[in-house]
């Protein structure tokens, strides 16, 4: 078939939408006063997850994608679960929020946003919960390596009782599902 310059048949292989998870970066970014608790989970020979007090937060960076779907909006998640306190919180709730800024090479970072994710404990323990958020972030200003900064928190007010690396809520990930319409860009910065 040898090589097309063009892209027509490129084009012609991606006429569909996928979607695809926009995940931040590994290492999230402590602010020092109101830092949740780093504790081991599973409990034994686990990885290391953050325990959500009611005012704790951390500082969130995500890039856009080259494969994502120029404008098109990005559909926010959290998933977290109660780990051993599920049955205990059956029915509380939690109050998480997250405070997106999202700017494109060039452009001026706008004031935060902020989206609410509030869940109820459906009564089991361990399980993995995810919250989409009721508003998704629009992508309408957003360019090819636009960047969101920002930070998640649990809002005073909710209804979870345990507190501290015993039984807080544990956060496993914030992300976006992104809807992408190819493998990446065919230059650098533009699609």
């Amino acid at each position: 078939m040898g090589n097309n310059t063009h892209g027509h048949i490129n084009d012609l292989l991606y006429t569909d939408t996928y979607y695809e998870d926009l995940r931040g970066s590994t290492s999230f970014k402590l602010g020092g006063g109101n830092d949740p608790n780093l504790v081991q989970y599973p409990a034994v020979n686990g990885g290391y997850l953050y325990a959500f007090d009611s005012g704790d937060e951390l500082g969130l960076q995500f890039q856009l994608q080259h494969a994502w779907k120029i404008g098109t909006d990005l559909d926010l998640h959290l998933h977290w679960t109660p780990r051993g306190n599920g049955v205990a919180e059956n029915g509380n709730t939690v109050n998480w929020r997250v405070d997106l800024s999202a700017a494109g090479i060039g452009q001026a970072f706008p004031a935060v946003t902020t989206y609410v994710l509030t869940d109820t404990c459906p009564g089991t323990d361990d399980e993995h919960l995810i919250i989409d958020a009721t508003v998704a972030v629009p992508g309408s200003a957003l360019t090819l390596s636009s960047v969101l900064v920002g930070r998640v928190y649990r809002l005073a007010g909710d209804t979870w009782a345990g507190l501290g690396g015993g039984g807080a809520p544990l956060l496993l990930e914030v992300d976006f599902h992104i809807q992408k319409d190819r493998p990446g860009s065919r230059q650098e910065y533009v699609k």
